[in-house]
């Protein structure tokens, strides 16, 4: 079976715990912080055709600063792919901690904590976006926005994953993003 994809990867991550990828693969892991890619020693004078950043956003120092990073490593034509939390999930999480209403706690701009489902020893804490944010962020940085998904569940892992369609019933889930050069979009001054 012929699998096609990337001929070469980098991987990028703060914590730097990675599976090992098979022999024989051009794919390189390093740690590093996604607030300094324009830094990483990895990326310096790279450019890519697809970049992904897997629910990760979030906690940039300088969303806006790292999304320019991002947007000077992709090569003309390239794209962005990114997985974010749904917005509306931490509503719904900050509706019911604080007793208000749904659409208050929606546009409330006050960074969101919360324990890691992975360690209740590590608490997170980036800042409360809406699609607007998210949107408009892309955008200051020089991209468009092509696709936005919201995926679920197949019916069959709906049924062998109860526990996972219960909580994305209550908390949406999350949203992917494909995102391009705006200026690759616009057309020419006459």
């Amino acid at each position: 079976m012929a699998v096609s994809g990337a001929s070469s990867v980098i991987g990028i991550d703060v914590a730097g715990q990675f599976v090992t990828p098979p022999d024989g693969l051009d794919v390189h892991l390093h740690q590093g912080d996604l607030s300094e890619l324009d830094s990483h020693p990895a990326l310096i004078g790279r450019r890519f055709d697809v970049i992904t950043v897997l629910m990760a956003l979030g906690y940039a120092r300088d969303v806006n600063a790292t999304l320019k990073a991002i947007r000077g490593l992709l090569q003309p034509g390239g794209c962005l792919v990114i997985a974010r939390a749904h917005p509306i999930r931490f509503a719904v999480e900050r509706a019911e901690q604080q007793g208000i209403p749904l659409g208050e706690a929606y546009h409330q701009s006050t960074p969101v904590t919360y324990r890691a489902g992975w360690n209740d020893e590590v608490t997170l804490t980036h800042r409360a976006e809406t699609f607007a944010t998210m949107i408009n962020d892309l955008v200051g940085a020089g991209f468009y926005v092509d696709e936005i998904l919201e995926p679920q569940l197949s019916q069959e892992a709906r049924e062998r994953y109860p526990h996972k369609q219960a909580w994305l019933s209550r908390y949406v889930g999350v949203i992917l993003l494909r995102a391009r050069l705006l200026d690759e979009c616009r057309a020419p001054a006459r």
